[in-house]
């Protein structure tokens, strides 16, 4: 039941999903629906429904991301204490292992990914170019490893940084760093990868290997995060966005709530 729904999601067949989704009862099924109800714009629904998860205490990107959405559309308060200012919570820095000793680590990276056999995969969001499949910072090269040491300290920091802060997405951040997915994309002149969110992860982010000098602090290459995206009904344009211009060598943090293209 749960995969059906899910592929009537994906489909834009909102109902059946939500009756397959109900019939389920599985992981996150609960918000599911409400991001269906949301959809089909049946607010009052919506709403209650809203309440009621809120209301047995779960916290989820996915409930954070819909409960945003909603407080920012009807401008009214937001009922989830995930993060409620998520734009907020952006880290962006350079990664001075990746440029350091003449960019060799980033080099390093650059073979493995042309030469190691890393399967690509199909991905709907993205328009001229190739995403890896598998878990990249999982895999046993050398280069591979190392990267995902030092993300896995600059998230330390990152949650370091912000331990005092009393909201859900600090107070439940995960204990253990565990990458759940890790991938490359190359995207070509022209190219783009469409709005969305990590519903399955606490905190998502990317490192930047290649740049082209011509995109640096222009809007070309650049990555928008934003409170609105993925086709949700919006009522107006005020919702919180911000485009980050990018360089090589870069890394940008923030919590899997955030729409980001």
């Amino acid at each position: 039941n749960y995969e059906l729904a899910t592929i009537f999601l994906k489909s834009k067949k909102f109902e059946p999903a939500i009756h397959h989704y109900r019939q389920s009862r599985h992981k996150d099924w609960e918000e599911n629906i409400l991001l269906c109800l949301y959809k089909l714009e049946r607010y009052r629904d919506f709403k209650s429904l809203l309440h009621r998860i809120i209301n047995k205490g779960k916290m989820s990107p996915l409930l954070a991301t819909l409960s945003q959405h909603y407080s920012q559309n009807f401008e009214v308060k937001n009922p989830c204490n995930f993060c409620d200012s998520p734009l907020d919570y952006v880290l962006h820095k350079q990664v001075p292992e990746l440029i350091e000793s003449k960019g060799q680590l980033t080099k390093d990276l650059l073979y493995d990914i042309k030469n190691a056999k890393i399967a690509t995969r199909t991905q709907g969001l993205l328009s001229s170019g190739i995403q890896s499949s598998g878990n990249l910072l999982n895999r046993p090269e050398k280069s591979f490893k190392k990267l995902s040491v030092i993300i896995k300290k600059r998230i330390q920091e990152y949650y370091l940084s912000h331990k005092d802060i009393d909201n859900g997405f600090i107070k439940y951040f995960p204990e253990h760093i565990e990458f759940l997915n890790s991938w490359y994309i190359k995207i070509q002149s022209g190219g783009y990868l469409r709005s969305h969110i990590h519903e399955h992860s606490w905190i998502s982010g990317a490192v930047y290997l290649v740049i082209p000098e011509s995109a640096t602090n222009s809007k070309k290459g650049a990555i928008e995060l934003s409170t609105h995206g993925g086709d949700y009904p919006k009522l107006h344009n005020r919702f919180t966005t911000e485009i980050i211009s990018l360089r090589t060598g870069d890394i940008v943090f923030f919590p899997s709530s955030v729409f980001h293209r």
